[in-house]
């Protein structure tokens, strides 16, 4: 009762935790997954990588898939990028590539998670693409580097936890005097950028 209320709250409000509440419903348990499709050339590093469709097939032999998107902003999306599976194995992460970018290549603009049967959270940088992001250990929270597409060479990092959709804390190396940027969304308060979490080492060094 007390979920149905906080989603419900969530809506009205018009927070990412209307979405993420669901996640805690049991989900399916994914075995495999690709966005490989015909003719496809999967991204480095990532054979699941592709123009797509999705396909999914889960433990009891039952399937799922789904295509690419067309977004009001960016357009029609090119593909899918740094596709990972969740430690329990029931909630599928990609980044979602459009054209619409001022580089020569596509820009990952958008993190979506797809878990059950449907997409349960977004996350979209307020400035600049995604560069890179994981699951935490524990699965309760995803962790998003950021950045511009050019001439960025710091990145801003985000937690952002998956019971609430809160933004738990920020790092920006630009912003060490403890003052921390506006969260992504506008959800939550971010705590204060001065402290370098031990996460943020598991991510690219941009000046590389």
């Amino acid at each position: 009762m007390k979920a149905a209320k906080l989603a419900f709250l969530s809506l009205l409000l018009g927070l990412p935790g209307a979405a993420l509440a669901q996640t805690t419903a049991a989900a399916p348990v994914i075995a495999s997954f690709s966005a490989v499709g015909p003719g496809d050339s999967p991204a480095p590093g990532d054979p699941a990588a592709g123009a797509g469709p999705m396909n999914i097939t889960f433990s009891d032999g039952t399937s799922a898939a789904f295509g690419l998107e067309t977004d009001a902003v960016y357009g029609d999306q090119v593909g899918f990028l740094d596709v990972q599976l969740s430690p329990d194995k029931t909630t599928l992460g990609y980044l979602e590539s459009f054209d619409d970018c001022i580089q020569p290549s596509p820009c990952a603009m958008e993190l979506s998670l797809w878990r059950g049967g449907k997409v349960v959270y977004r996350f979209r940088p307020q400035v600049g693409m995604v560069w890179g992001w994981q699951f935490s250990p524990d699965g309760r929270a995803i962790y998003v580097q950021t950045g511009y597409p050019q001439n960025d060479t710091v990145g801003v990092y985000h937690e952002i936890l998956l019971g609430s959709g809160r933004e738990a804390a920020t790092y920006d190396p630009d912003n060490e005097d403890g003052q921390a940027p506006p969260p992504a969304g506008g959800a939550g308060k971010p705590a204060s950028a001065a402290a370098k979490p031990d996460w943020v080492a598991n991510f690219r060094d941009p000046t590389q």
